[in-house]
């Protein structure tokens, strides 16, 4: 008989700790399939982000915090109104599509700012990617401190995000 119970018992906590690698495996093979897939479409657009990562990192991290908190406000403000609730809407699929994309180059831009020292010009290839991904699977196992750390670089890409579509549609 084993230590901790019978014969083929698992136990609770094995249980958990499979689910737990299962779920990092799974987010892992998603942050890597979305960070390749940015990365095949739009080869251009993620050297660019990844070069302004490294530039203007405070700017975009303060754009990114005041997308994050203001536009979800005035979607809930506008869903208040009668008259709001239509732009509330739009807001909403703005929002979600902002988040998506700056979620798309999150890992390009943790491996970029990784290998920030042995790269001195911000190039963008298979090889940022994976260590993006690995920095930010590794990253967010840390506590609190990895959950902190992944907020700023999302708010960081989301900032960048934010100015480029801001650029696309109002320049």
């Amino acid at each position: 008989m084993r230590a901790f119970g019978g014969a083929g018992r698992i136990g609770i906590f094995g249980g958990a700790f499979a689910l737990f690698g299962l779920l990092f495996f799974i987010k892992m093979l998603m942050l890597l399939a979305m960070a390749f897939a940015v990365w095949f479409f739009c080869r251009d657009t993620a050297a660019e982000v990844a070069g302004r990562a490294r530039e203007a990192f405070g700017a975009e991290l303060l754009r990114g915090f005041i997308i994050a908190v203001v536009l979800p406000s005035a979607i809930f403000f506008a869903f208040m109104t009668v008259i709001g609730i239509p732009f509330a809407i739009f807001g909403l699929g703005i929002f979600a599509a902002l988040v998506l994309y700056a979620a798309a180059y999150l890992p390009i831009i943790a491996g970029s700012l990784v290998l920030h020292r042995w790269r001195p010009r911000p190039a963008v290839d298979w090889l940022t990617i994976v260590v993006g991904v690995l920095a930010l699977m590794v990253v967010n196992v840390i506590p609190f401190i990895g959950w902190l750390v992944s907020l700023v670089l999302f708010w960081v890409s989301l900032g960048i995000v934010g100015n480029d579509m801001k650029s696309r549609f109002w320049d």
